[in-house]
């Protein structure tokens, strides 16, 4: 969610709200009731013969939607969630004009086997030596893939933060160059657990606290929402991270389980709220 005012200051939003129907439909709240529901289902069935009008399938994959290139048109390709600087040509210092799908895709960090593909620095872009600077997005997702025999596949602990360099131009260099100053920790906020796109199935997601616990929400729908599953086992998964809270200070985030368990709830206690309630509501209609 944006905080008030942002929406304006960045001064895209509402134009990528009226062109992808996703966005808007992210930003409801439902409850659970029957009238919430059906709400809900109605709201559900609006954006996705919205999806069919622009030739996007809703029963798509995670990853087909998130990469999709209206996805990138009006969300990813935006400066604030590009993970690098403008490239530039490390040969000739020209900047390398890129497309908004190649501004998306060269933002999506690939973790595998254990070790990151390069994603900033001095790499090979379509055949240029170019660099990207790191900047310091909102949001960074992570593409990342382990299987039963990667011996080298991080605990879920180390999944909790993403350590992204800071460079400094060094101004006293006769020539363009940047020395590795600090690092910003990213904090995990969200975990998807990406079908396989052969064989079908569902996406899950899980979604976190930047201060460490996992979010329950009010309403869990199983075919997103399953808690048998970890990070840990086998599979493919898009991580994202996002920019560590100013009152974080020494919070632990290791400190909560992977899994948040469902709070207990009293329910001959609801009833007797309920039941007290309902006779409230009574004696009022009778005064």
């Amino acid at each position: 969610m944006l905080g008030e005012g942002v929406s304006d200051d960045l001064g895209w939003v509402q134009e990528s709200e009226h062109k992808n129907p996703i966005l808007g439909h992210a930003w409801h709240i439902f409850g659970e009731g029957p009238k919430a529901i059906d709400n809900a289902t109605k709201a559900r069935l609006e954006v996705e013969k919205a999806l069919r009008e622009i030739g996007l399938k809703p029963d798509a994959s995670f990853y087909s939607l998130c990469c999709s290139s209206l996805m990138n048109d009006t969300v990813w390709s935006k400066d604030v969630f590009d993970l690098s600087e403008a490239p530039f040509n490390a040969g000739t210092g020209e900047t390398i004009d890129l497309s908004n799908d190649e501004v998306a895709e060269s933002s999506i960090i690939h973790w595998s086997n254990g070790r990151l593909v390069p994603s900033i620095g001095r790499r090979d872009w379509r055949g240029i030596p170019a660099c990207f600077v790191p900047s310091q997005p909102w949001v960074i997702r992570v593409m990342f893939a382990c299987s039963e025999v990667d011996r080298d596949n991080p605990s879920f602990s180390h999944k909790r933060k993403f350590l992204l360099p800071i460079w400094d131009e060094i101004q006293e260099s006769p020539t363009l160059a940047f020395d590795k100053t600090d690092k910003v920790e990213y904090k995990l906020i969200a975990v998807v657990r990406l079908r396989d796109e052969k064989l079908g199935g569902n996406d899950y997601v899980r979604t976190y606290s930047p201060y460490g616990p996992n979010i329950i929400p009010e309403y869990e729908p199983s075919t997103i929402m399953s808690q048998k599953w970890s990070a840990e086992s086998e599979g493919k998964y898009m991580l994202f991270y996002g920019l560590p809270p100013t009152d974080l200070q020494m919070t632990n985030t290791n400190n909560f389980p992977e899994v948040a368990e469902p709070e207990l709830v009293d329910e001959a206690l609801v009833e007797d709220f309920k039941e007290f309630m309902a006779n409230l509501r009574g004696s009022e209609t009778l005064t």
